[in-house]
């Protein structure tokens, strides 16, 4: 028609997405989301806390595999107490775009992370700048798949272990020839069991602790000691042998 100028609709890259609209993106990611899920479920990707799933890192690097991006460490310093502060980046695989960045931490202030051996706080101030680098940019992908947007390994800040499938033991002080195992290390710090190491709990009170210190860890005021109690549950969980039990088991109603 004469006078009338056609535009062409701007097309949005986010990784492998394109789209020309709003609708367009989110049916795009909705199918992504999809995919992402069975890999998620069928590998146990995944923490519960409390009614949510929060993704463990490998389920966010999934989704950036996913995208056609991959994460890239940019720096990691050590700081003069001993922690460390790691920067990633996301880049797009195609032309080597940076898509995403942040920086996260795995500080001293810790309770149980002070006494793991250097490469293990500097792994984990790696993992958890990736988490937070994927969450910045693709949470609401996570979300569209049925999750909590917030990484585990964030939930965890100030606990013993990034991922209950892989606790690592302490390394022993000087002088000890043992390695020491969370649990063995953090005590139950109320009710009945007050002073109590995780490691000696029975297989009931053990899914008992966990499961409170998992609902103590939503509340805003939850404390260090909720989140050491929490992570050496998990880790002694792991080292029976035994899964974790859900929030809605009757066996730990009382």
């Amino acid at each position: 028609m004469e006078g009338t100028e056609l535009v062409k609709a701007e097309v949005v890259e986010l990784g492998t997405l394109r789209a020309s609209s709003a609708e367009e993106m989110v049916s795009e990611a909705s199918g992504i989301a999809k995919s992402l899920t069975k890999v998620i479920e069928k590998n146990k990707l995944f923490t519960k806390i409390g009614h949510r799933k929060h993704v463990h890192v490998e389920g966010w690097t999934t989704l950036l595999a996913l995208l056609g991006i991959v994460p890239r460490e940019v720096s990691i310093e050590e700081k003069a107490d001993g922690g460390y502060i790691a920067v990633v980046e996301l880049v797009r695989m195609s032309d080597s775009t940076v898509v995403g960045r942040a920086s996260a931490e795995c500080g001293m202030d810790e309770p149980t992370w002070k006494s793991r051996p250097r490469y293990a706080r500097r792994s984990m101030a790696a993992t958890r700048a990736t988490g937070k680098a994927a969450r910045l940019g693709f949470s609401w992908i996570i979300s569209l798949a049925g999750y909590d947007a917030t990484p585990y390994e964030e939930m965890n800040v100030g606990g013993v272990t990034a991922a209950p499938a892989k606790a690592e033991p302490v390394a022993a002080p000087a002088g000890q020839t043992t390695l020491i195992h969370p649990a063995d290390e953090v005590c139950v710090h109320y009710g009945k069991n007050a002073g109590t190491p995780v490691s000696e709990l029975n297989d009931w009170k053990l899914g008992f602790y966990y499961l409170k210190a998992a609902e103590n860890m939503l509340k805003p005021q939850h404390s260090d000691a909720d989140k050491a109690l929490h992570a050496a549950c998990i880790a002694e969980h792991e080292k029976r042998q035994i899964d974790l039990p859900e929030p809605d088991d009757d066996k730990y109603q009382q």
